[in-house]
C-alpha cells in the first residue's frame, strides 16, 4: 500500500536472491560452472559496482518517500530490479553477501539468513560506512 511496503519487498527479494546466487558460487568457481550471466557479471568488478550503484539509487528514491501511497507506476520498479539483463537485486544481493562474508565471516552471513533482510541491509551499510 505504501512505498515503504515496496522497498521492504525489494529488500526481502534482494536478500533471498542474493543468498541464492552466492550459495553455489564457490562450487561453481571450483567446477567452472560460471556460464550464467549473473556469475559473469559478479566476476567483473566494474560491472558489478555499476549495477550495485544503480540498484541503490533506485532504492534510495523509494526510501526517501516511505509513507507515500504506492502508485501503479511504482510497481514497474520490480521489473527494473529483476529482469534480464541487469537483474539488479540478484547481483546486488550477492555482492552484499560477499562483502559481509569477506569482512565478517560466513557465520555472520548465515545468521543474517535467520535475522532477515533489514538486518542484512543494516550490516552491509555499516560495513560500507567504516
Amino acid at each position: 500500500k505504501t512505498v515503504k511496503d515496496l522497498s521492504d519487498t525489494i529488500k526481502l527479494l534482494t536478500h533471498l536472491e542474493g543468498m541464492g546466487v552466492i550459495s553455489p558460487m564457490k562450487l561453481r568457481l571450483k567446477q567452472g560452472g560460471l556460464l550464467d550471466n549473473d556469475y559473469q557479471t559478479l566476476l567483473n568488478n566494474t560491472e558489478t559496482e555499476r549495477r550495485v550503484r544503480h540498484y541503490f539509487r533506485i532504492l534510495s528514491k523509494l526510501e526517501n518517500k516511505p509513507s507515500q501511497t504506492l502508485q501503479k507506476e511504482d510497481l514497474r520498479i520490480l521489473n527494473q530490479m529483476s529482469r534480464r539483463p541487469k537483474r539488479l537485486w540478484y547481483i546486488t544481493g550477492c555482492h552484499m553477501a560477499q562483502q559481509i562474508e569477506q569482512k565478517c565471516r560466513v557465520e555472520t552471513l548465515r545468521n543474517l539468513v535467520k535475522e532477515g533482510p533489514q538486518e542484512f541491509f543494516e550490516k552491509y551499510r555499516n560495513l560500507q560506512n567504516h
